[in-house]
């Protein structure tokens, strides 16, 4: 039985695979060599995941919901860190010992280090994640992230402190390019919409949790600041741990890079975690939907130099990639995107304070707008595979708009009318925002390919980042003036759904997404001949 199998899967090879091998790609060219039985069909890691996901239950799924939940819990531990400094500049032991009492320069330099390390993360760490790895880059962000911010809670000095929170906003930024790609390609196509929604909910999450730590912490135990940093250290801490032990790497970039065998395991990995029990995939498999690269990968630590030059001329050739072809249009769409929403967003940090102007319970209605943020993050996961992402997009755009063109109308025309339609407004806004956001970050995850997803994150979140520094400085200086600050921020948002339409790019609601293309066969599913992306030459696959 061994000897024709062997013979068999020699036959194969000369007939169909062996034009496609690289002479360095000793991967693959082991490959061949295996016996093994090959399955009548070829199933696609698209295929796969679907197929293990549609013969499952929820209730036998409970190891996949871990793996969500510790994605889920990384992306929280990112925002503790990101909105932790808010409570800590208004502590007056802080201003004294670490601003210097100089508020206004120090404190603005404190939030801007934090940005431009998110910003320079985005820029380099997504482009080189899509050499690393997803999994390595989540677990590297995670731990510059855990590390830098608990370290800051101990330092005495403002030079010291800015450094160690800069290296902590370069950590957020690298978790945040590898936790979108390797969310959007582990989960199955028919529910990509709901899991990827589902992160990214945990994110208001972790705004809330800082926000009711920091009253227990600061306002009732009367505890230093110090200890609030320390504690909202914790989510990071125990997303880093449990990546390192349920998280496997992305079977799709395993695959993308040549290393066949490692992307069955892990796309196995997902499959068994969701309970199936039916055939795993094969090294064969996945094989027969990704021809080997042409560039052979350094394979042990000898080679440390080696692989980081190939990191650096994979880098220029993604962004090259990014800026040519049908891609380009994609990329610009995707950042002028997350421009537009983080000036919608910018808003929100100003709401309280304009409750309190209109004389109300700044408490009790700010924890009332971000209940229905959350709400809001709910109900799209629960319907975004089923309306579109497209309509959602628009949809929240457009509602939003219309809810600070509410806010308008009545402070216009009746400023003292009742503060119930101001507060219904702002729920309108948190709601509508919140199905734009998960739209956003979803579309971003799908629209690019396997090869360069990673480097397009993080071109479009640091275009965002950009964004927020010159949102926080443009509604501080119309913050006086609401009247001007609601219609800025209104007409962008309007402009954010009608982009969406204009641009044209494709909706790939349960659609499988694309890999490595070369304008013929985009990627690892049977029926992905309707996904077509021209991108240049070099990030084409080798055919002989």
């Amino acid at each position: 039985m061994q000897d024709s199998t062997s013979q068999l899967s020699r036959d194969v090879s000369d007939t169909m695979f062996e034009p496609l091998i690289d002479q360095h790609d000793k991967n693959a060219q082991d490959l061949l060599e295996i016996p093994s039985e090959s399955p009548q069909r070829h199933r696609s890691i698209d295929d796969f995941f679907e197929e293990a996901y549609e013969q499952t239950s929820y209730s036998c799924a409970w190891k996949y919901w871990l793996i969500i939940l510790t994605l889920g819990i990384s992306n929280l531990g990112d925002a503790s860190e990101l909105t932790n400094i808010g409570f800590v500049l208004a502590s007056e032991d802080f201003q004294h010992s670490i601003l210097q009492d100089d508020v206004a320069v120090n404190g603005a330099i404190v939030i801007s280090v934090t940005l431009s390390g998110m910003l320079i993360a985005g820029l380099l760490g997504g482009l080189f994640e899509d050499s690393i790895g997803r999994r390595s880059a989540l677990i590297l962000g995670l731990s510059v992230n855990s590390v830098s911010c608990l370290w800051s809670a101990f330092l005495p000095h403002m030079a010291m402190f800015t450094t160690l929170r800069f290296f902590g906003g370069v950590g957020i930024g690298i978790t945040y390019s590898g936790l979108l790609p390797i969310t959007v390609e582990s989960t199955p196509r028919n529910r990509r919409g709901f899991y990827v929604t589902f992160v990214a909910l945990f994110w208001s999450f972790g705004s809330l949790f800082v926000a009711i730590l920091a009253f227990v912490v600061l306002e009732e135990l009367k505890q230093s600041w110090r200890t609030l940093i320390a504690i909202t250290t914790l989510p990071s801490v125990i997303g880093l741990v449990l990546t390192v032990f349920l998280v496997p790497e992305s079977a799709r970039f395993l695959a993308v890079h040549g290393k066949y065998a490692e992307a069955a395991t892990s796309a196995n990995w997902i499959a068994k975690s969701m309970g199936y029990q039916g055939t795993m995939l094969t090294a064969e498999e996945v094989l027969h939907y990704h021809p080997p690269s042409s560039q052979p990968e350094p394979q042990n630590m000898r080679h440390l130099v080696s692989s980081f030059k190939v990191s650096v001329q994979e880098a220029r050739k993604n962004i090259a990639a990014l800026y040519s072809g049908s891609l380009r249009t994609r990329i610009i769409y995707g950042q002028l995107l997350w421009i537009i929403m983080e000036f919608g967003s910018g808003l929100s940090p100003w709401v309280a304070s304009i409750f309190r102007d209109l004389h109300l319970d700044i408490y009790f209605d700010a924890l009332l707008v971000v209940l229905t943020s959350l709400f809001g993050y709910l109900a799209a996961a629960m319907i975004m595979d089923k309306v579109g992402r497209k309509i959602m997009l628009v949809c929240g755009s457009l509602v939003a708009a219309a809810s600070l063109v509410g806010f308008l109308l009545f402070m216009k025309l009746a400023p003292q009318s009742s503060s119930a339609w101001f507060v219904l407004c702002a729920c309108g806004y948190g709601i509508s925002l919140s199905f734009a956001w998960s739209a956003t970050v979803v579309v971003t995850g799908e629209i690019f390919p396997t090869k360069v997803r990673s480097g397009a994150v993080g071109l479009c979140t640091a275009s965002g980042r950009t964004a927020n520094i010159a949102v926080t400085f443009l509604y501080g200086a119309l913050y006086t003036e609401p009247i001007a600050l609601f219609s800025v921020a209104s007409v962008i948002l309007g402009i954010g759904g009608l982009i969406t339409l204009l641009f044209g790019v494709e909706d790939y609601s349960r659609r499988p997404l694309a890999d490595v293309v070369d304008g013929t066969n985009t990627c690892n599913n049977s029926e992905c001949m309707d996904n077509n992306v021209s991108i240049p030459r070099e990030l084409e696959p080798v055919t002989g």
